[in-house]
Parts: C-alpha cells; structure tokens; sequence
C-alpha cells in the first residue's frame, strides 16, 4: 500500500488546517468532545499532512496524534488501548495508495475498535484530483461490505467553499446495518406549547402520534381556535393529552418561564422516558432519512446516550400559497441553515431520570441535568415559524412582540423578532435558500447536519 506522489502544496490546501477552519479537523473534534475520547488519531501518508496536524497540535498538543502508514506494511503502528480511546482520522490518502480496497479494510478493522473513523478523499465531480465521485465511493464501500454510519459531503473549509470532499463515518455502534427491533413499550412523550398555531399543531401533533410518540399539549389560551381543534384530535387519538396553561386562564404576558416549567414538572412525572421538548412549528427528524424520530431514540438509548442535540433548519414561504391544515413537510421545500449563536446547541430531548431536568436556565435551547450524555450526532429540526405572509405579521406583531414578559426581555430572552420591520414582505427569495431534499440535502450538508460545522463559523 505504497503511497503514490501527491503535490504537498495542493493536498495541503484541501484538508486545511485548524487555523483554516479545515471541516474534517473540526468534526474529529467535534466527535471526540462528544464521546469523551482522550485521542484524535490522524493516519497520514508521507508529509503531505504534517502542515495541518501541526496546527492542531498547536491548539490542543494533548489530543492529536499523526501516525504513518507503515511503507512496507502498509499498516499504521497505534496501540491498540490508543485505538479504544480514539477517533480517527484518514485524510486525502486512500487515493494515494497502490491499493485503496486494502487501507478501507483496515480502516473498517479499526472503526471495530476506535469510537469512530472518519475517511475523507477528495471528490472527483468538483475536483481532477479526486478517484471517485460520491456515487462511486459510495459504491465502493458497498461492494466492500463496509456500511458507513453516515456519507456525504463537506467543503475544504476557509474561503472555499465548494462541496468537493467526500466524508464517510465508520462508527458500527450507529450503522443501520446493526438490527435493533424496537419494543412496543418504547414510547417518548412530546410537550408540546402552542399559541395560535391552528394552521400547522395539528399536523405536527398527528406526525407524532403516527410514529407511535404520546402528545401532551400545553394551550396558552389561544384565540385563533388551536385549542378546539386539539380537542378534536384528542377525543380519536387516546395518546393525545391537551391542557390549557396556566389553568386560571388567560394572562397578559406570554409567560415562558412558567410554561417551561410546565414541562419539567410534567417529564419529572415519567423517569425513565423519552422526552421532547418540542414547539408547534417544529418538526423533529432522525439524522438518517430512513430511520424515524422514535426510531433514532431508540437507537441513542441502545446505545447509553440520554439526551440529543438539534440542527436548526429554518423553512421559509417563498409564496402565498400555504393553506394551513396542509403538511407543512410537503409544502415547504426551501430552508436556511438557522447560524444564530444561541441556536449552536439545542438539547431538546431527553431520557428523563429521578431528577428535575432544568430548562428555564438556558431559555428552553437546553434541558440540563446531571451526568448527561448527549449522542454524538445531532438530529434534524425543520422549523416552520413562518407559513404566510399573513400569518407571518400577526405572529410577529401582535402575537409575540405584543406578549413578550418584560422580566424575560430584561435577560436577553424574545428579541429574535426585534429588527423586524412592519413593511416586512414575510416572502423569501427561493435563490437565495437551500432547497431540500430528503437524500441529496442531507449528502450536501453532511457535517452542517450531524455537527453544525459550517454554520456557526
């Protein structure tokens, strides 16, 4: 598995380096925080790598490692206790090699042992310096019996921003290759707060409930008939539980501490579920396509994780032409990427302990508790906050801006809307959002999706 020659000028500038923002860099670590690894393994070939694991080691010397592939063997010498402790990283070099099949089985050995291992080769659709296309390593893989956790894209980092990487995620625990049958019993409970929302709740509600996930709704008391066509839903569906809150009734302000609070007396109730602290504009998905949300919880309580983090995708109307009761899912096929710092970390599910989650202390972004272990990749949400141009200003105008508690804006809390102006059209330009697709997007935005690297930079 000899290394073939590579320009160390050009390989350089594809990986990047940590000053550079290089994308794979920050998803090793990015994983790593996530499992608590003591170790970020980086298998090179030649010197061609050595300028960007410097700058890695510069920041953190304790946690990068840089291994050589062995020119004889072309084996790499880690130690194994280095490997249970590790991800690894293989980086622009099985194109290098006289025999890429022999370093991917290696590699696949590996990810048996080592938390995760992430191999990125350069795309040949976006560059010449690639040896496969997406599609063809994909196929590669296939062909090999090696089925990666997730696959897709990632940019070069820095101020290229072409999609010209390919990623792939060897972690066995998370391959949908491993068959995990999921008990009847298993039933996560979303919580649900709404107000005013009769155009979208109960089409997000009645997602939930068809994937076998119980409902409890919190009504702020809404005036537009939200509350009366939850109750219809919920004399059919026996997993449905609607409350008006605060049960005196009506108040004058949105008060958004209380109904947090709501919710963690409610999950307190029922240690040992799965909980979804969930909005009525918000649909939360899998970070696979082909698995559902109940099915992607079951999968991070198989394997010992007790909470999950979002990516926050913000669909927008770029018509008039939503009629509420309509799937939003199937109506709304444009989103941006939502880059706001507060949103980089959402932990909106959890599996409920014996005690109290907090999630008053981060304004309901995160659900706090002790010992919390957060699955390494984030899940999907598809958030619906604008649905017309209509809807868009009674909502921003009167039924927030004029709600909001004023201790609550006092702490930084409800000033999203701010800049908004009344002129506002409440109608996006389709060219300048991402267009979304179940299969392609999720390729596209590979590590934005599992990681939130890209957004946030």
């Amino acid at each position: 598995m000899m290394c073939g020659s590579a320009s160390p000028d050009r390989r350089s500038n594809i990986v990047g380096d940590k000053e550079r923002s290089s994308p794979l860099h920050d998803l090793a670590e990015f994983l790593a925080a996530r499992v608590h690894a003591s170790s970020i393994i980086e298998i090179a070939c030649g010197s061609a790598l050595s300028c960007a694991l410097a700058a890695c080691q510069k920041q953190s010397p304790e946690k990068w490692i840089e291994i050589k592939l062995d020119e004889s063997s072309g084996r790499p010498d880690i130690d194994e206790n280095t490997v249970r402790d590790s991800i690894i990283a293989c980086a622009n070099v099985i194109e290098r090699v006289t025999d890429s099949r022999a370093l991917l089985s290696m590699l696949a050995q590996l990810s048996q042992q080592a938390h995760a291992v992430i191999i990125a080769t350069v795309d040949r659709q976006h560059d010449p310096a690639g040896k496969w296309n997406l599609a063809e390593f994909t196929t590669l893989l296939s062909e090999m019996r090696i089925a990666p956790a997730f696959i897709g894209l990632t940019g070069h980092g820095n101020e290229d921003h072409r999609k010209a990487l390919i990623v792939a995620i060897l972690d066995w625990r998370c391959s949908l290759s491993v068959t995990r049958p999921i008990p009847t019993n298993f039933r996560p409970l979303a919580i649900i707060a709404t107000y005013n929302d009769v155009d979208i709740v109960p089409s997000i509600a009645t997602k939930l409930l068809d994937d076998r996930i119980d409902v409890h709704v919190l009504d702020n008391w809404s005036t537009d008939g939200t509350f009366e066509a939850m109750k219809g839903i919920c004399a059919a569906r026996d997993s449905l539980t609607l409350e008006r809150f605060p049960p005196i009734g009506p108040t004058q302000y949105y008060e958004w501490r209380k109904i947090l609070q709501r919710k963690e007396e409610i999950a307190t109730r029922l240690p040992g579920r799965w909980i979804i602290h969930c909005d009525s504009d918000e649909i939360l998905c899998s970070p696979w396509s082909n698995v559902s949300l109940r099915g992607a919880l079951f999968i991070a309580e198989d394997l010992g994780f007790s909470a999950v983090d979002f990516t926050v995708c913000d669909f927008l109307p770029v018509d008039d032409s939503f009629v509420g009761g309509t799937d939003p899912e199937r109506h709304f096929r444009y989103f941006a990427l939502d880059n706001h710092p507060a949103l980089s970390v959402q932990v909106r599910s959890w599996r409920q302990g014996t005690e109290r989650v907090v999630l008053t202390d981060s304004g309901g972004h995160e659900a706090y508790f002790p010992e919390r272990e957060i699955f390494p990749y984030k899940f999907i949400m598809k958030h619906y906050s604008i649905r017309s141009p209509e809807q868009g200003r009674r909502k921003v105008f009167i039924d927030r801006l004029g709600r909001f508690h004023p201790e609550e804006r006092k702490i930084g809390w409800h000033i999203h809307y701010d800049d908004w102006k009344a002129d506002h059209p409440f109608i996006w330009s389709a060219s300048k959002l991402i267009e979304f697709d179940e299969q392609r997007t999720r390729q596209l935005y590979l590590t934005e999706f599992i990681a939130g690297i890209g957004i946030f930079d």
